[in-house]
C-alpha cells in the first residue's frame, strides 16, 4: 500500500513538473515571438511609412491581443490539469485510506475472533474435564 502512494505521487509529482516544465517553454517562446515579431514590424515601419499610424497601431493592437488570448487560453488549460491533477491525488489518497482502514480492521476483527474462540475452546475443555472429574468421582 505504502509502495503505491509512492508511486502515485511520483506520477503525479512528475506530471506537475512536466507541466512547469511546458509553462516555462512557452513563456520563453513567446517572449521570443514577441521579439521577432517587433522586429518585424519596426521593419515594416521603416519600409511602409506611407502606411498611416492608425492603421499600424491597429495591427499592433490585433496581433497583441491574439497573443495574450493564446497566452489566457494557455492558462486555463494548466489551470484546469492541475485542477484535475490535485482532485486525481485526493481521490487516490482517500481510496488508499479507506482500503488500508478496512484490511486493518478485518484483520483485527480476526484476531479477536481467534482468541475468542481459542478462549473458548480451552474453558469447554476445562468444563468437560470437570465433568469428567466429578463422574469418576461420584462412581466411586
Amino acid at each position: 500500500m505504502f509502495i503505491t502512494l509512492v508511486v502515485s505521487l511520483a506520477i503525479i509529482l512528475g506530471i506537475i513538473l512536466v507541466t512547469i516544465l511546458l509553462i516555462t517553454l512557452v513563456i520563453i517562446l513567446v517572449i521570443i515571438l514577441v521579439v521577432i515579431m517587433d522586429i518585424t514590424l519596426v521593419i515594416i515601419l521603416v519600409i511602409t511609412l506611407v502606411i498611416s499610424l492608425v492603421i499600424t497601431r491597429a495591427i499592433i493592437l490585433i496581433i497583441k491581443l491574439v497573443i495574450i488570448l493564446v497566452i489566457i487560453l494557455f492558462l486555463l488549460l494548466v489551470i484546469i490539469l492541475v485542477i484535475i491533477l490535485v482532485i486525481t491525488l485526493v481521490i487516490t489518497m482517500v481510496i488508499t485510506l479507506v482500503i488500508t482502514v478496512v484490511f486493518t480492521m478485518l484483520i483485527i476483527l480476526f484476531i479477536i475472533l481467534f482468541i475468542t474462540l481459542v478462549i473458548s475452546l480451552a474453558i469447554m475443555l476445562v468444563i468437560i474435564m470437570f465433568i469428567k472429574l466429578v463422574v469418576i468421582l461420584s462412581s466411586n
